[in-house]
């Protein structure tokens, strides 16, 4: 009977551990191995994705001069835009306490006053607001053929509802096609679900109830 316990007591354990801590959810078509997927697009330009083949619009080309040797944070999980292009992502639900993460880079190939900018941010379908959102330009990641490493976007919701992320790229003044952006598509970290906790409170209950009767029994 005491190795049941301590075996139902370690389980609890491990299960608290997870409900705790949540679960990644990545987003949709989040591989991008098959193009872009749900994934919505506007701009003069082409999409590369890591494996380097067109998603849609414009001509091929070989992609950025980064292109070929930025290392990917996640193989198998980014795009590439450039031009005058916003990249959006399908509609996700979520609630508060979760928080989305996603993993951008920044290549400005330009140089001032070419201020060329990348953006990334949520949007909220419900409201139509921007929840949250950062702007990277040629002058602040450090002037002209300046790289800006892989950076982590990381936003926390305040309440329940319905989100769309965005990729942006803007070559300002000239509008040639020259500076990029990159990202990953996301994953968001779900906060566990009440029922879930209320279900490990009552395992954990149950097994100072049977630890109490044993010690009674002796």
């Amino acid at each position: 009977m005491r190795k049941i316990i301590a075996g139902l007591a370690f389980v609890l354990m491990v299960c608290t551990g997870v409900a705790y801590a949540g679960y990644e959810e990545p987003m949709p078509d989040s591989g991008f191995l098959n193009g872009l997927g749900a994934w919505s697009f506007a701009g003069n330009a082409p999409v590369f994705t890591n494996s380097q083949t067109v998603s849609t619009g414009g001509t091929a080309g070989s992609g950025p001069t980064s292109f070929t040797t930025i290392s990917s944070p996640e193989a198998g999980n980014y795009v590439a835009i450039y031009g005058t292009a916003i990249l959006m992502s399908p509609v996700v639900k979520v609630k508060v306490g979760d928080k989305f993460m996603s993993v951008v880079a920044f290549s400005g190939e330009d140089y001032p006053p070419f201020n060329d900018a990348f953006t990334v941010g949520l949007i909220s379908v419900l409201t139509g607001n921007t929840l949250a959102s950062v702007t990277w330009s040629i002058d602040t990641i450090g002037g002209a053929y300046s790289l800006m490493p892989w950076t982590q976007f990381l936003h926390t919701f305040t309440g329940d509802d319905e989100l769309q992320y965005f990729v942006k790229i803007e070559n300002i003044l000239d509008r040639q096609l020259d500076s990029w952006g990159f990202s990953t598509a996301g994953t968001i970290l779900r906060v566990p679900e009440p029922a879930s906790l209320v279900l490990i409170a009552i395992g954990l209950f149950s097994i100072f109830v049977l630890a109490g009767r044993r010690r009674k029994q002796k």
